[in-house]
């Protein structure tokens, strides 16, 4: 199996997660709210906030109880506040997406913990695969490019906090443009360093992200028909596809993995225009060719940037 279909076998067996299981339950049950227009801002921030995947409701009633507690209702009213702090469900909901976050969080970082998968079983199995594709697309070696540069490391953690929060995998990352790389090169931090960084961080979006649209049954398969080619630009093994499509299996979808012609495309930017009869939605993408030996070495983070700004 390459890269992206072990990633998907790894999602599909985190799905069958008996909590995650049950998240979905209660998923199922406060999804009914999103037609109630008290509810309405809960949802809408956890949108707004799905760079953070499974933590994105936790964030979104962190927001709305400091709005509470301000009294700063400008965007919301006093009375939508306690409905949503108070509601049972939401809280369940909150509290169990925040365990499955965690989960993820465990069971990604032992992919690359070669003794951890040694046990039989099918889990074990794909586990296996998938931390051996890793070594075969090159991340081992991507990490020993940042052996023994925990200075520069460290500086260039510092700096990229000023544009996006750790704990956040995105890409690609607004404002990491020139501008910026002139500054972190100014403090001495290599273009190695930033390479070796980036890409891990990019592999760790792309898995998890990978994980969070099958959990949500958010992967969308489709044909050539379906979609019209608008613009398409390769760099260093990173690709940007925008694409305009009038499928209505994608007409309530936020943000979906799509899988055309044996690409995985991410959409970063995704606008939806409703027309008299009909509607078209177009979506920026990047896709990254990750499946050959060593790939993940030819990908340039910094060689491809203007391929989005």
């Amino acid at each position: 199996m390459n890269f992206y279909r072990c990633a998907i076998q790894f999602a599909k067996i985190i799905k069958d997660n008996d909590k995650v299981k049950e998240m979905l339950e209660i998923y199922k049950k406060i999804k009914l709210l999103k037609k109630d227009s008290m509810y309405y801002y809960f949802f809408n921030l956890i949108e707004m906030k799905e760079a953070y995947n499974f933590y994105a409701p936790n964030i979104s009633l962190q927001i709305i109880n400091q709005i509470y507690n301000n009294r700063d209702f400008k965007v919301i009213t006093e009375e939508m506040c306690k409905k949503i702090i108070n509601n049972e469900d939401i809280k369940k909901f909150v509290k169990i997406s925040t365990e499955i976050n965690e989960l993820v969080n465990r069971e990604v970082l032992a992919l690359f913990d070669v003794e951890e998968f040694k046990q039989t079983g099918n889990f074990n199995y794909i586990c296996n695969q998938f931390s051996e594709n890793l070594g075969y697309i090159g991340f081992i070696e991507n990490l020993k490019l940042l052996q023994g540069k925990g200075n520069e490391l460290n500086m260039y953690c510092k700096e990229r906090e000023k544009l996006v929060e750790p704990h956040v995998k995105i890409f690609p990352i607004k404002n990491m443009n020139s501008e910026f790389l002139e500054k972190v090169y100014g403090l001495s931090i290599s273009k190695e360093v930033i390479e070796g960084y980036e890409r891990f961080n990019l592999l760790l979006y792309i898995i998890e992200k990978i994980i969070f649209c099958e959990v949500y049954d958010n992967v969308v398969y489709i044909k050539e028909g379906d979609v019209k080619i608008i613009e398409n630009n390769n760099k260093f093994n990173i690709e940007y596809i925008k694409l305009e499509c009038n499928n209505e299996k994608l007409l309530l979808k936020h943000f979906p993995l799509i899988i055309f012609d044996d690409k995985y495309l991410f959409p970063y930017i995704q606008v939806t225009d409703f027309q008299k009869d009909n509607f078209k939605i177009t979506y920026d993408c990047f896709c990254c060719n990750i499946k050959k030996q060593n790939s993940m070495l030819d990908i340039s983070i910094i060689e491809s940037l203007d391929l989005f700004n």
